[in-house]
């Protein structure tokens, strides 16, 4: 097997200044993880980050001109497509997306298709003015028509989902019945039997995949499932408030909640202090997301952190990175990343001291 020649054994770079494909050359590495070291991010083994900041110090690469050479010589402009009521939520995927995005010198256009706007109309509008490339975020990504549409035409788009649609597209996801599941089986755990859900709106995957791993934490632990103690929300604070008071009020009321998302779990919260009950000696609650409203409230909310600042810098991650290669011909390559989710214990949630 041929030996690879390093940048010094071949006399210097090819071209008048250092570029980082020339760090990746000599390095060993791809340009791609190159460009996660200069940019600090913390995914690259502690002994690669080492090798390549000695390569770039021996070097002399000046890291400035790295997004110019990531980027292939231009600023790509992608654009961002949301419709998600939960303002916690937005907020963390609009932090992720547009801090990647600036380090990689692309240009970031951020599009609201909420109050009942066509989210087709409107990302094919974008494709004409001369946008690359898409992200969907919930509960766009979970629009089957709309995803299709999408690769009909052949527009590269990655998605920040809460399952894992099939097709030529990047998807970033969580396993949400798993994640589901794994809190209600804290609740269980806690000693907790009468659990009632507050589950998002209908049509939303993470409103099917959450209730589905509630239901599979019950039925292992031989819990019959009781329609009357999941109450529908919206994923807005006030559903969460709205939906804690009706469960409350049944004749045999839950000793935990579990709320499908942080922004109705601080309602149901809120609601529980109105009626004088203390959380979480009298109702335990859980929430979903680790989004601020869970640090927010008190008391401070168990929830389960969903990395979602690292999906949306994913996704553009892998949009960006993508575009270099892309061709109509050739079609969208499909690329798929699970992300890991984390139960945080916080002290919304207690053991049962007495059964209701």
């Amino acid at each position: 097997m041929r030996k690879r020649r390093t940048l010094k054994q071949q006399g210097g770079p090819r071209h008048g200044r250092l570029t980082i494909d020339d760090v990746a050359r000599e390095a060993g590495f791809s340009p791609m993880t190159v460009s996660r070291v200069i940019n600090a991010d913390s995914n690259v083994k502690a002994a690669t980050r080492e090798h390549i900041q000695k390569v770039i110090a021996e070097m002399g690469y000046s890291p400035n001109a790295a997004a110019r050479s990531l980027a292939g010589g231009r600023e790509r402009r992608i654009a961002l497509i949301y419709q998600n009521p939960s303002a916690a939520y937005l907020s963390r995927v609009l932090f992720g997306s547009l801090e990647r995005a600036r380090n990689l010198h692309a240009q970031l256009v951020v599009e609201d298709c909420g109050s009942g706007r066509d989210a087709k109309k409107a990302i094919d509008g974008l494709f004409a003015s001369g946008v690359e490339g898409v992200i969907l975020t919930p509960p766009l990504s979970d629009d089957e028509k709309l995803l299709r549409h999408l690769m009909k035409n052949k527009h590269p788009f990655a998605v920040v989902a809460n399952w894992n649609p099939e097709g030529e597209m990047s998807v970033v996801y969580i396993d949400d019945r798993s994640a589901a599941r794994r809190i209600t089986e804290y609740l269980l755990s806690l000693g907790h039997r009468h659990i009632a859900m507050i589950e998002g709106p209908e049509g939303q995957k993470a409103s099917s995949e959450r209730r589905a791993g509630y239901g599979d934490a019950l039925n292992a632990a031989g819990i019959e499932i009781d329609p009357s103690l999941i109450e529908a929300g919206a994923f807005t604070f006030r559903s969460g408030m709205v939906a804690a008071e009706k469960l409350m009020a049944l004749p045999h009321p839950p000793t935990a909640i579990f709320a499908a998302n942080d922004d109705m779990g601080a309602g149901a919260i809120t609601a529980l202090h109105r009626i004088n009950l203390n959380v979480p000696d009298d109702v335990s609650v859980c929430g979903f997301d680790d989004s601020d409203f869970a640090k927010s409230i008190w008391p401070e909310l168990t929830t389960m952190h969903q990395p979602i600042s690292d999906m949306a810098a994913e996704a553009v991650e892998q949009l960006v990175t993508g575009l270099k290669s892309y061709s109509k011909i050739n079609g969208w390559p499909r690329g798929e990343t699970e992300m890991a989710v984390k139960l945080v214990k916080r002290a919304s949630t207690a053991k049962l001291k007495r059964q209701k």
